[in-house]
């Protein structure tokens, strides 16, 4: 396959200047609140300060991809003098420790770069970052064709199982229309596909959904049918045959 252009957006770490002041946790928990910016909590930070007060260590680390077990064997790195440990750099959210995951739920936390709408010049972390030690970079590389199709076939994949066919189709629809304005508060669901179209174009994002949904209806009004049927089975083995037929007679009459 051939190969396209897609935009990452990069944050460097230069950990000589980390303090350990921790505000870049507490600015990225207070902008992933709920309502945003109504609370605090460091520990549901995207972003961590690993932390090693005796042995001057503050190494900031972004949440990655959640992994069900954890890695086989750890090494240590001298580093200008200090050790570190293989876990101070790691990213996943693993099972043994509870480093980016939610503290009521447990459920694991990933960085999304602080997606919003409109888009944030920079994430929350690098804009409160005061001694420059998180910078916000983004660049354009090439990847394969076919990467590019899974990247993209999976989140759209994940969208639709969550919102339905036609709300993926609707929204980027009305995102390819000319009058289409960006609105202050958006569903999760745009924001997902901006983040989409940011990185690999709005024309190849739409042509890989447009393949992906063709007959997506039928399934979806399939779907709903099976649905139907397995609660009127479930009516029908609890009250009877003739007493369900009855119910319905009676509302369809009435309507």
């Amino acid at each position: 396959m051939a190969k396209i252009l897609k935009k990452t957006k990069i944050i460097k770490v230069d950990a000589d200047k980390c303090t350990g002041c921790r505000t870049c946790e507490i600015m990225c928990s207070a902008f992933h609140a709920t309502p945003k910016y109504s609370s605090n909590n460091p520990a549901k930070a995207r972003i961590q300060i690993i932390t090693d007060r005796l042995n001057n260590k503050w190494l900031p680390v972004f949440a990655g991809e959640y992994v069900p077990a954890e890695c086989m064997g750890k090494n240590k790195y001298i580093i200008d003098g200090k050790e570190y440990d293989e876990c101070d750099f790691c990213r996943v959210v693993c099972p043994s420790r509870d480093l980016f995951k939610e503290p009521d739920s447990g459920f694991p936390l990933k960085c999304d770069m602080c997606e919003d709408v409109p888009p944030l010049e920079e994430p929350m972390c690098v804009q409160w970052c005061i001694n420059d030690v998180l910078t916000y970079e983004e660049i354009e590389e090439e990847v394969e064709e076919e990467d590019a199709l899974k990247d993209i076939e999976t989140k759209v994949q994940l969208l639709i199982d969550k919102y339905g066919v036609k709300d993926i189709v609707d929204k980027i629809t009305r995102m390819t229309r000319d009058d289409y304005q960006e609105e202050v508060e958006q569903p999760e669901v745009e924001i997902r596909l901006r983040s989409l179209v940011d990185q690999y174009g709005l024309d190849y994002v739409k042509d890989i959904i447009e393949r992906m949904t063709q007959g997506g209806s039928k399934k979806e009004a399939a779907a709903e049918q099976e649905e139907l049927e397995k609660k009127l089975h479930s009516l029908v083995d609890k009250y009877g045959l003739e007493y369900v037929v009855d119910k319905i007679t009676r509302m369809t009459q009435s309507g």
